[in-house]
């Protein structure tokens, strides 16, 4: 070990590596923005009513994962989550409206 590191870091001279582009990267606190924006949404802006904020945790879920989840459209989630496809619909349409992303499950069974 070298000063309680079991590799020293050194720097990398990235420009010996013929054709190398880095992947551009966001910076550690625009990451945490958005978890922190996403986490904000789940507590419902502060309300942290218990069964609002599991409904919206398995959405989240769903929205990112479907097949994980097992369901294929919003009405089976609401099914399987014991709430109406209304509050269903309205959680997909707050989280697609705030985060300008498109929930690729369909609504009903087809």
């Amino acid at each position: 070990m070298n000063n309680g590191q079991w590799h020293p870091l050194t720097d990398f001279d990235y420009n010996q590596i013929d054709h190398h582009h880095p992947e551009p990267c966001l910076p550690i606190s625009e990451y945490a923005e958005a978890l922190s924006k996403v986490s904000r949404w789940l507590v419902n802006d502060g309300s942290f009513q218990k069964h609002g904020v599991a409904v919206r945790a398995v959405a989240l879920n769903y929205f990112l994962q479907p097949d994980y989840m097992g369901c294929e459209t919003q009405k089976q989630l609401a099914k399987r989550l014991g709430v109406s496809e209304q509050r269903i619909g309205a959680v997909v349409n707050d989280f697609q409206k705030r985060f300008k992303f498109k929930v690729r499950s369909a609504y009903t069974d087809l």
